[in-house]
């Protein structure tokens, strides 16, 4: 199975080539339902309540490419990594999938995510 970056992967500065396909040797998908239409919060001090909705946007920006066989799950893509973006501009990058170390695609998606987080941080730090 491979992974495929979509149009939407935040690359910038990463070093990463937008539409790149990375063996998923060593990655593994976290089971779980499929919430990509719902935005749920549960507050941290309380997680038996019910979890409130916020509006939100979600953009898938990595998917597991199908790999064929009879079960559902094997011949549909699926996603393995999205933007969350909040109506109050907050965002976070979720990755479904646990990576190990020795894995050769770690490298590439951890560069990834670094530059995501610092997108923008040399203008914030020289903010007055």
């Amino acid at each position: 199975m491979n992974l495929t970056l979509t149009a939407a992967a935040p690359l910038d500065g990463s070093g990463v080539a937008p539409g790149s396909k990375f063996a998923s040797t060593g990655l593994w998908k976290c089971p779980g339902r499929d919430l990509r239409y719902q935005c749920h919060l549960w507050p941290s001090e309380a997680p038996w309540i019910a979890p409130f909705h916020q509006s939100c946007s979600i953009t898938e920006v990595m998917q597991f490419d199908p790999i064929g066989g009879t079960d559902l799950a094997d011949i549909t893509a699926s996603t393995a990594a999205a933007l969350v973006t909040w109506a109050d501009g907050r965002e976070y990058l979720a990755f479904y999938l646990d990576c190990a170390a020795w894995s050769p695609a770690c490298p590439p998606l951890g560069r990834m995510a670094v530059a995501w987080v610092m997108r923008g941080g040399s203008a914030a730090a020289a903010a007055p």
